[in-house]
This record gives structure tokens, C-alpha cells and sequence, in this order.
């Protein structure tokens, strides 16, 4: 999903086909719309990047997750006897949030055999099911209470929607960080074909842009502010 459009970044920054060339000459408007196009999209990835999302919007995922198996024993009358699973054994979050709807919950029940992804089961008010979705804030989990997965790699599925709505004040907010920051490359781009020409130099076509990285492009201040939106990595298999 492009979160902001041409006319949305004409509108924002000034700019049109008439402000650049290529091959020397001013761009058509086919071309700058192709440009525009290309740098929408390069400026979206470097914000992924450096947030470390895929992306803002939503989107769908499958995911796959270790089973803990259980981390505790009982002790009953001095003695240990029985499983005991922790809150940290029964609950998975998915990597990417804010979740929206989690679409099935599967284990790998055939180990040490071939693969068997057996679908467990939400709880519902009909039924008492495997596992239950918790919300809390904008953090959700998967909690399970029946057929608790064993210790495993990879061994627990989870197809799940997640990401933020386009009205949403994160993906708002994101939308006018990002038409800064194409502001902010054409603005430099402007300089630099003015100091060609000054120079009497052949005025660079868009394909040889400068780089979205640049100093003055991905500025201090779009950096602060993107901050708060990067997802911190563990050394848990959970967030990777």
C-alpha cells in the first residue's frame, strides 16, 4: 500500500514535471509520473527499514513460532510431580501489531514423523476451544488453556491480519513524515540540478537520483519522529 499519492505530494511540496529534467530537457508528464511512482516507493522502504515493519498498513501474515513446552514442575507435599506451565509457556504474541483478527492457530503434531499441522481451536461462546485471543492495549497475544503446544522449533502456525486502518493516527502521522521526506529529496534534488547548471554540467537524469539516505533527505528531524514507531528487537524468538 502507497500511503501518499502524486497529486498528494504535488499538493505538499510545489513541485511538478516542469521543475526537472531528463536527458537534459524538461521531463514529460509520463515520465514524472513514473519518477514519482519510484520514489514513493523508495522512500516507503526506508522507512520500513528503518522502523524494522514491513509496513504500516494492514496486511496479512503467517508466522511460525517455537513451542516452550512447560517450565515448571508442581510440588506437591515436598514432592515434584506434574507439569506446570507458565504464563510464558501459554502465551505467543504475533510478531506484527496491532493485530486485527487472528485466522487460525495450527501445531505440528506429527513430530518425529512428517509434518501434521493439526488447527486447533478458539475459545468461543459456544465452545471451551484450545486457546483464546487477549487484548491488552494494543498488544495482542494468543493464550492457550487446552492443548498446550509442546517444546518445538517452528512447531506452532499462526495466520493473522494486522496493521493500522488508513484513517488511523499512526498511519496520518506517517503519511505527512513521508511527504516531508519526498519534499526533502526534491528540494535537494532542485539544488543539486541548479548547481549543474550553474556549473554548465549535464543536468543528471532521475534515474541517477541521489540517495533517500542522504543527510539532508532523511533529516534529523524525520529520524525523531520515526522513532517512535520502530520496532525494538529481543533476543526472544517472538520479535525477529
Amino acid at each position: 500500500m502507497a500511503y501518499v499519492t502524486q497529486s498528494e505530494v504535488e499538493s505538499f511540496t510545489g513541485y511538478t514535471y516542469t521543475d526537472f529534467k531528463a536527458a537534459g530537457v524538461a521531463m514529460t508528464s509520463n515520465q514524472w509520473a513514473t519518477f514519482i511512482s519510484s520514489l514513493i516507493s523508495g522512500v516507503e522502504g526506508a522507512i520500513h527499514r528503518f522502523c524494522r515493519v514491513p509496513t504500516f498498513a494492514v496486511a496479512t501474515y503467517t508466522e511460525y513460532h517455537d513451542g516452550r513446552g512447560h517450565s515448571g514442575d508442581r510440588i506437591w507435599a515436598g514432592q515434584r510431580g506434574g507439569q506446570l506451565y507458565t504464563e510464558y509457556d501459554r502465551t505467543i504474541f504475533p510478531r506484527e501489531q496491532p493485530v486485527t483478527a487472528v485466522t487460525s492457530v495450527s501445531e505440528d503434531t506429527g513430530y518425529p514423523g512428517p509434518i501434521v499441522w493439526t488447527v486447533r481451536t478458539a475459545r468461543s461462546t459456544l465452545i471451551q476451544g484450545d486457546y483464546q485471543v487477549v487484548v491488552d492495549g494494543s498488544l495482542t497475544g494468543i493464550r492457550f488453556h487446552n492443548n498446550i503446544p509442546r517444546k518445538g522449533q517452528g512447531n506452532i502456525k499462526i495466520e493473522y491480519t494486522a496493521g493500522n486502518a488508513t484513517t488511523s493516527d499512526v498511519i496520518v502521522d506517517i503519511k505527512l513524515i513521508e511527504l516531508e521526506f519526498v519534499r526533502n529529496y526534491l528540494a535537494q534534488k532542485k539544488r543539486d540540478q541548479e548547481a549543474q547548471a550553474a556549473r554548465r554540467e549535464p543536468t543528471r537524469d532521475a534515474a541517477e537520483m541521489i540517495k533517500e539516505l542522504h543527510p539532508d533527505i532523511l533529516s534529523k528531524d524525520i529520524k525523531a519522529r520515526l522513532a517512535g514507531y520502530q520496532r525494538l528487537r529481543t533476543g526472544s524468538r517472538m520479535w525477529k
